[in-house]
C-alpha cells in the first residue's frame, strides 16, 4: 500500500512544482508521513512551502481514515491526536476541513469530534436519500450539522 502512496506523492509534488495553479488534498497522515520522512531536504522544503501556501492541504488530520480502523470514539480521538501532533510538529499545521467518505453513512459522534478537534467544515459523502432529495429540491445541500446533544460549541 505504501508503494502506491509513494507514487502518488512523488507525482503530486512534481505536478505542483510544474504548475502553480494546481492544488492537492490528502486525508491520511500515516502514508504521507512515511513518504515525507524518506525525502531529501529539498523535497521537504518544497512540501513545507506547498502546505504553507495552501497548495497541498491535509484534511481530517487523522493518522488513518478512522471510519475503517477505529471502532470506538476513544480510538477516533487517539487516531486524530497522533496525526495532528505529527502535522503540528513537522509543519506547524492544523487541518481546517474534514471529510467523511464512509459509504455506510455518518454519525453525530463523528461530526462532533471533527468539530471539537478544530474542523471548520465537514464534507460528507452520504446522507439519507429522502433528506438529500429534499435538500436538492430546495437548493439546501450546504447545511450546519449540529449533533443532537449538547457539546462545547454554541447550540444555536
Amino acid at each position: 500500500m505504501q508503494e502506491h502512496f509513494d507514487k502518488v506523492f512523488n507525482s503530486v509534488v512534481k505536478a505542483l512544482r510544474k504548475d502553480a495553479t494546481r492544488t492537492f488534498t490528502h486525508y491520511e497522515v500515516r502514508f504521507f508521513s512515511n513518504w515525507y520522512n524518506r525525502q531529501n531536504q529539498q523535497t521537504k522544503d518544497t512540501v513545507q512551502n506547498l502546505i504553507r501556501t495552501g497548495r497541498l492541504e491535509i484534511v481530517n488530520g487523522g493518522w488513518d481514515v478512522h471510519d475503517t480502523v477505529c471502532p470506538h470514539y476513544a480510538d477516533i480521538l487517539l487516531n486524530m491526536q497522533r496525526g495532528k501532533q505529527w502535522l503540528k510538529q513537522e509543519f506547524n499545521y492544523a487541518p481546517r476541513a474534514a471529510w467523511s467518505l464512509d459509504q455506510n453513512g455518518n454519525s453525530d459522534t463523528n461530526a462532533r469530534l471533527m468539530g471539537e478537534s478544530g474542523a471548520e467544515a465537514l464534507f460528507i459523502r452520504h446522507i439519507d436519500p429522502q433528506d438529500r432529495d429534499m435538500r436538492l429540491k430546495l437548493n439546501l445541500m450546504e447545511f450546519v450539522w449540529r449533533p443532537d446533544f449538547y457539546h462545547s460549541g454554541n447550540r444555536d
